[in-house]
């Protein structure tokens, strides 16, 4: 994409997908790498034994995806790009817990256990798992004015992506 259209003020254009592909062709020149790719498993409600592997294939699509991943001899390496990166809420609350006792201004408090919340409306079980793990206390809380925001949201908004972190057997077949 030419520099001047990267400039014009839309909506949405793939700044990122254009930020990760420079960076691939500028610093990894001699490994094989892929861009938007979809990892982990379809969910298992999705699944059953009569699925075909094109089905597999469009299930896949569900799934979330890492900007770039670089395949080495040696190691993996994922990409996840940001112009601008925003905290995600799991990294988010460490971030702020660890201001938090640093700031001069909570310092009568800094000796008291911090308890690490992640609040929520729309389950996400892949980011619940993972808060359990970083010892960080999932709640679901619905408010009142769900139901009618849900209505202004596209589909796959309203959802978590249908992803599962847990391995599941295909039949022998390899995760693609």
């Amino acid at each position: 994409m030419p520099l001047d259209d990267m400039n014009i003020r839309r909506a949405h254009q793939p700044r990122e997908m254009a930020m990760v592909s420079e960076y691939l062709a500028t610093n990894n020149l001699l490994s094989k790498s892929a861009t938007r790719v979809r990892v982990g498993n379809p969910h298992p409600e999705l699944l059953n034994p009569q699925i075909s592997i094109e089905d597999i294939g469009i299930l896949r699509a569900y799934s979330r995806w890492a900007d770039a991943i670089i395949f080495e001899d040696n190691k993996i390496t994922i990409i996840e790009a940001k112009i601008k990166p925003n905290l995600g809420p799991l990294e988010a609350l460490e971030v702020y817990s660890r201001l938090f006792l640093s700031d001069p201004t909570y310092k009568e408090h800094h000796n008291k256990p911090i308890e690490k919340v992640f609040l929520y409306a729309i389950e996400d079980p892949v980011l619940t798992q993972l808060a359990r793990q970083l010892g960080i206390k999932p709640v679901q809380f619905e408010p009142k004015f769900l139901t009618a925001y849900k209505k202004i949201l596209r589909g796959r908004e309203t959802r978590a992506p249908l992803t599962n972190i847990q391995e599941v057997s295909w039949g022998g077949m390899p995760a693609i």
